[in-house]
């Protein structure tokens, strides 16, 4: 194995514990509310977009239709996402419930995600956060 294949390695294991222990941490707070994380970036991407299409909401969490089905299902069942036609479309939004949830939120898991980084100064969380846009965009 070369240097940069197995440094290569060694970077993706870091990322994989990172995420999955921040994952795991964060999915606890968000049981408390009744979401799983999954659910929680669903009602974010629909708070910042206004509205969304279901299949605008695959496009943007890059998750399959019948995920995104449950998940609609399941907010919808519980009063935080509602349907408006838009034209042939139907787009989903949060009800005043989903609205009130997910602000109740925000702050709690800003300060966690903030806190599971304190590690990090803030110019190497920026470092951090430009070389995993780069990394990214070269994946797409």
């Amino acid at each position: 194995m070369s240097e940069r294949s197995t440094i290569a390695l060694q970077l993706w294991t870091r990322m994989i514990r990172v995420v999955q222990r921040v994952s795991r941490a964060g999915g606890e707070r968000l049981r408390q509310y009744g979401l799983t994380p999954a659910q929680f970036e669903l009602l974010l991407q629909i708070i910042g977009h206004g509205s969304l299409t279901q299949r605008e909401l695959t496009d943007v969490l890059g998750v399959t239709k019948g995920s995104v089905s449950q998940m609609v299902a399941r907010l919808e069942q519980d009063g935080f996402l509602s349907r408006t036609a838009e034209g042939a479309a139907l787009r989903l939004g949060l009800t005043r419930a989903g609205k009130t949830l997910v602000l109740a939120i925000v702050p709690e898991y800003e300060a966690f995600v903030a806190e599971s980084f304190a590690s990090l100064e803030p110019h190497e969380q920026y470092q951090l956060l430009a070389l995993l846009v780069k990394a990214e965009s070269d994946l797409q």
